[in-house]
């Protein structure tokens, strides 16, 4: 018998291939007593392979490859010295410490890998045993080196750290290497009195896989599979073997081998799964838990007399002693202590917390702590959902907070607790289908274009099987080849192995001692704690987490209601709003939502028309409803409401249960309850169903149906009517909505409906702030604000700060939302300008900005953006003479010499500046003056795509932006663009008889009109187009009298086009004495003259425009608004 000691995981990140199951359903198969899990330089899968082993009944040995640096961990001054150490876990001690060596591995000794030196290992060397690794590790390294002292004095300071728990170690995988080196390891052995133990050093878990591995490991080096100098194991000898082939390999030194078998007896860890170890509450200053209890019954008694007055009703009463009872029976008083603590922190420092979020608001105890703002009892939520006495697991607190502030809460409860009690919580990035395609299609020499079609052509969340079988073309090119062959057998070995490890977005995880006891820890790239296990193994481990979330809307509120407070002196306090405030409903049934918190996309919008909610109840049940699953739920919802839809019930116990969501089952806490009131469930127990019948397990479901109508029966109900009434749930059970979670978040919807009703200018403008950085939503809301008759003033260098700001009535444009505009260069300019006063003028500026507060760069961009528009200075002339300044506009002392004028930059060239910096065309957009002549137009807005059924055939028009000609796999051509309306932008791809119509307008000037379809593969509407209709050109806009009125522009270049003023003059006169003004600019140079003619030219009808476009050509003819 053999047990492989030495193996490398998936977490051993792109150079380990075998998955943990594999890896212990393998040893079980092969006879194996006991396998061992030693990745490098980490224990990311300890966890998911402890519970593997267990699993199949074998035993899991717990260990890590480390790196020793012999000198000094903390060294950074070489990569040099890292030599390979296998230790494992004899016993619980010295499983601790090694997660104790990971840790500081990992936070003091990391560089290039975490490492260890003798000290540290000496320091955490209880209940170890260590085997002396690969050729590696650092004797046999040495002792290939010629180096036999250096071999013999390290191996004489790992058994002074080990004593008898280290073994000399052997490999034979057919390197030469290491048949010259066993020999003297033996040698060695035998003189400091140590045992040998035979290990195989596994990457993949069979032979066939060594293809696999190869190819993961160029995923990891980013290199090809044909490249002859990229890195690869020396053979395809790397995975673990039989121990029949592991007992022929070392027939000459069995007790090798039969040492493997000592080692395992030796090695006995056990881990605690479940038991909860939350931290401890420190500002008591005793351990007494009785003294903890009546701490927490004080400030629960004080929030009550707060929330509800002197009067507690007894239901008040009842339902806060049932919970604290539950509370302190499953051990958690300190855990509502400690989260008491930093909400209450979080509030006391202006930062903004949300009322609630998932099953933490149906806890009465937490609405009196301030912890929550929901009432449970008004909204109907079971205390059960949040900590279920009949199964206890850890309650999960998730609290949203201001995104901009939420890391002050963090710093908080990390300098409270110690930084060695808290940390984040990692989660792990795998190879999910579209992705391993992509990795593998790499390494094996595709190109790009060739992976990202095939990678498209899988569904989202699709496995690779399952889209061969679903996805005919898929099956074509899986069969075209050898190579198209391979690529799929590969990735489809590869897929599910996880790619990279990543902080959790939110989870923040404490303790009751230091965190390494019970998982390692490493930085992130931030240099902020984290542990090495994702968040389901931390919790199994008992370790409770709460969910830090920042939620962008809380800082829309608190902005909004800062604003409110300066422009009016009014102190608004949000949670006291009316919850029947008629306007703000006369908003939500009108659709007008967008910027409103869970209610903005076009399909919300369109459900909200149909429903016209009068209640809270109402937006609650649509937040609920508005997913995947049960949105095919709405329309009866909706019927319902409406009286249009005749309500039936299976059993009477279920109309007050349904009747306020008019017969569906939104909720779980409605599935929960139906199991109480029809079946004689507890609480408990109905979530404990909602929770087994969610997870679609053929036995588990059977169990659960058979227990219900059994349960039912016993109630005094017809098994008929039961097992139909468990056929009703048992969808809803599966997606049913959480009702705390969407009562928190249809109030804050409704909040900030009741903002964008009562302040629509605050609103916007904290809604505009919330978006710097990304310029599509700028856009977005920027069109919303003019369509609702809000004004956006341009950035001003006098007027503008980081963020947007109310000034007057308007709102002004932040200058943090402008690309290249870093913000210290902001704050700089701010700064100078409270000290120094407004900048007289751009001169002024330079003098006292320009070099240390601001570069090139910087300025640039804001003369681009329009910032020093208020100096009177042109942006195209400043802009010209700045850059050709070398950086600097020179002015002169002495009086001005006089000069022809330049004429004015072209509005097309400004609003080119405007969208490079701002995403967007601010002070104009080339389709406005085409506005109203668009509007009679039977389309499809852009922003409108999500509303329209997938496949459905759609007029839309706006300007391409870009394109890309390429060819099909089969040669034909294929088209993609960018189109761009007054309301978004969306894609276009074109091949075939579409191609065909298209293809010749790309660069049109003008406005292009095109039928497609609507296809949201990607989750994005995009539009395959069928047919190019027309392109809309100035030609075709009205400019006749009574009309709004537009400058018609024409450019003649001089030294071409000289010949044809004349011909223009006659063509406007012919056409003249209208409303449109016509104005010339003479080219000639590099330089344009702008000249202005007189009213007899100004044109009537529009039918000149295109013979002006046919004399000059169609881009030196446009219009601009007069």
């Amino acid at each position: 018998m053999f047990v492989h000691l030495h193996n490398h995981s998936e977490f051993s990140l792109l150079d380990g291939a075998i998955k943990i199951y594999e890896m212990a359903a393998r040893a079980a198969k092969l006879g194996m007593p006991a396998i061992a899990l030693t990745d490098h330089g980490t224990m990311y899968g300890a966890i998911d392979f402890y519970k593997a082993c267990t699993k199949q009944k074998i035993k899991p040995i717990m260990g890590c490859e480390f790196y020793v640096a012999p000198q000094n961990m903390e060294s950074k001054e070489t990569r040099s010295g890292m030599y390979h150490l296998v230790l494992l876990a004899e016993n619980n001690k010295g499983y601790e410490n090694i997660m104790r060596l990971v840790t500081e591995a990992n936070i003091r000794g990391f560089y290039y890998k975490p490492r260890v030196d003798y000290d540290t290992l000496a320091k955490y060397s209880e209940g170890v045993l260590a085997l002396t690794a690969c050729i590696s590790g650092e004797v046999p390294e040495k002792l290939l080196l010629d180096d036999e002292e250096g071999a013999k004095k390290a191996l004489g300071t790992y058994k002074e750290i080990f004593n008898n728990r280290l073994w000399v170690e052997l490999q034979d995988h057919g390197l030469k290497e290491e048949v010259s080196v066993m020999p003297k390891l033996i040698e060695l052995a035998k003189n400091f009195e140590l045992p040998v133990v035979a290990t195989q050093d596994a990457h993949y878990l069979e032979h066939a896989d060594a293809e696999a591995h190869d190819i993961l490991l160029c995923i990891q080096t980013l290199s090809k599979q044909d490249d002859p100098d990229r890195m690869k194991f020396a053979n395809d000898e790397f995975y673990l073997k039989t121990p029949g082939q592991m007992q022929e390999l070392f027939k000459w030194i069995p007790e090798a081998v039969t040492n493997t078998l000592e080692i395992t007896d030796r090695c006995n860890v056990t881990i605690e799964l479940g038991k909860p170890h939350p931290p401890k509450f420190t500002d008591i200053g005793n351990d007494d838990p009785e003294a903890h209890k009546q701490f927490l019954w004080d400030l629960v008694n004080k929030g009550a007399s707060w929330r509800f007055g002197c009067a507690i009703s007894q239901d008040i009463r009842d339902r806060l002693d049932y919970e604290m009872r539950i509370i302190e029976q499953t051990g958690f008083v300190d855990y509502f202590l400690v989260v008491w603590d930093f909400i209450k922190y979080a509030k006391d420092h202006d930062v903004g917390v949300g009322p609630g979020r998932g099953s933490g608001a149906a806890s009465l105890v937490s609405y009196c702590l301030n912890i929550t703002d929901v009432n449970p009892l008004e909204y109907g939520l079971f205390f059960e959902r949040f900590l279920n006495p009949d199964r206890i697991s850890p309650p999960d607190f998730d609290i949203d907070f201001d995104d901009t502030k939420r890391d002050r809460v963090i710093k908080y409860v990390t300098q409270k607790y110690g930084e060695d009690s808290v940390a984040q919580v990692a989660t792990f990035g795998r190879m999910e289908a579209r992705g391993v395609i992509r990795d593998v299609g790499r390494a094996l020499g595709f190109s790009y274009g060739d992976m990202d079609k095939i990678a498209k052509l899988i569904p989202f969340g699709a496995e690779l099987e399952e889209a061969l079988a679903g996805v005919p073309q898929l099956r074509e090119i899986q069969q075209q080849n050898d190579q198209t062959k391979k690529l799929f057998e590969v990735a489809k070995r590869l897929e599910g192995v996880v790619r990279n490890f990543s902080t959790h977005a939110a989870g923040v995880v404490m303790a009751d001692k230091p965190l390494y006891s019970y998982v390692p820890l490493q930085l992130d790239k931030e240099g902020k704690r984290v542990t090495q296990f994702e968040k389901n193994a931390v919790e199994e481990l008992g370790i409770l987490k709460v969910d830090f979330l920042g939620l962008r809307n809380i800082s829309v509120i608190n902005n909004a209601c800062e604003t409110i407070g300066k422009k009016t002196g009014e102190k608004l306090d949000i949670d006291k709003v009316p919850l029947d405030d008629q306007a703000t409903y006369q908003i939500l049934q009108s659709g007008d939502t967008m910027g409103v918190f869970q209610l903005e996309s076009s399909g919300m919008r369109r459900y909200l028309r149909e429903l016209k909610p009068t209640t809270i109840q109402d937006i609650i049940a649509m937040v609920a409803l508005y997913r995947p699953g049960p949105m095919e739920f709405i329309p009866q919802f909706i019927g319902g409401k409406h009286g249009e839809v005749v309500t039936k019930y299976l059993d009477p116990c279920l109309e007050p249960i349904l009747q306020g969501t008019y017969g569906v089952a939104v909720y779980q806490e409605q599935v929960i309850q139906i199991a109480r009131d029809f079946a004689g469930f507890t609480l408990g127990q109905g979530d404990i169903l909602r929770k087994a019948v969610a997870k679609k397990i053929p036995e588990l479901l059977a169990e659960q149906k058979r227990l219900f109508i059994e349960r039912a029966s016993q109630n005094g109900k017809n098994p008929q009517i039961a097992e139909e009434v468990f056929k009703f749930i048992e969808p809803f059970a599966g997606y049913g909505f959480n009702r705390a979670h969407s009562t928190c978040y249809g109030l804050l919807a409704y909040k900030t409906a009741y903002l964008k009703t009562h302040y629509k200018l605050e609103y916007y403008t904290a809604i505009l702030t919330s978006y710097v950085g990304n310029e599509d939503r700028i856009k977005e809301m920027y069109e919303e604000c003019r369509k609702s008759g809000l004004n956006i003033l341009p950035p001003d260098i006098n007027k503008s700060e980081w963020t947007f700001e109310v000034e007057g009535d308007a709102i002004r444009y932040g200058l943090g939302a402008l690309k290249n505009v870093g913000e210290v260069a902001v704050e700089a300019i701010i700064a100078e300008r409270k000290s120094g006063g407004p900048f007289k003028n751009f001169e002024d500026f330079q003098k006292r900005c320009e070099g240390s507060k601001a570069n090139k760069k910087v300025i640039e961009s804001l003369i681009k953006a329009g910032t020093f528009d208020a100096f009177n200075e042109d942006r195209g002339h400043l802009l010209k003479k700045f850059s050709n300044g070398g950086g600097r506009v020179e002015f002169s002392l002495f009086a001005p010499q006089k000069q022809e004028e330049e004429p004015p930059t072209p509005k097309e060239e400004i609003l080119a500046m405007e969208k490079e910096i701002m995403g967007f065309y601010m002070s104009d957009h080339p389709m406005r003056p085409y506005e109203k002549y668009i509007a009679t137009i039977d389309h499809t807005d852009i922003a409108a795509l999500g509303e329209v059924e997938e496949g459905s055939s759609i007029v839309i028009l706006g300007i391409i932006t870009s394109f890309r000609r390429a060819k099909s796999k089969k040669g034909n051509p294929i088209a993609t663009c960018t189109l761009e309306d007054l309301t978004g932008i969306c894609s276009i791809t074109a091949f075939g008889k579409a191609y065909e119509t298209l293809s010749d307008h790309l660069e049109d000037e003008g406005i292009v009109m095109i039928r497609g379809k609507i296809e949201n593969k990607e989750g994005q509407p995009k539009i395959i187009a069928e047919e190019y209709i027309k392109t809309i050109n100035t030609s075709d806009i009205q400019v006749s009298k009574g009309d709004e009125t537009f400058v018609i522009n024409v450019q003649v270049n001089l030294e071409t086009q000289y010949h044809l003023l004349e011909k223009i003059k006659e063509l406007a006169i012919s056409k003249g004495n209208g409303q449109n003004p016509l104005v010339l600019f003479l080219a000639k140079g590099g330089q344009k003259i702008r000249m202005e003619t007189d009213k007899e030219c100004w044109i009537a009808d529009h039918s000149v425009i295109p013979v002006f476009k046919e004399l000059v050509g169609p881009n030196q003819v446009w219009l601009s608004k007069s």
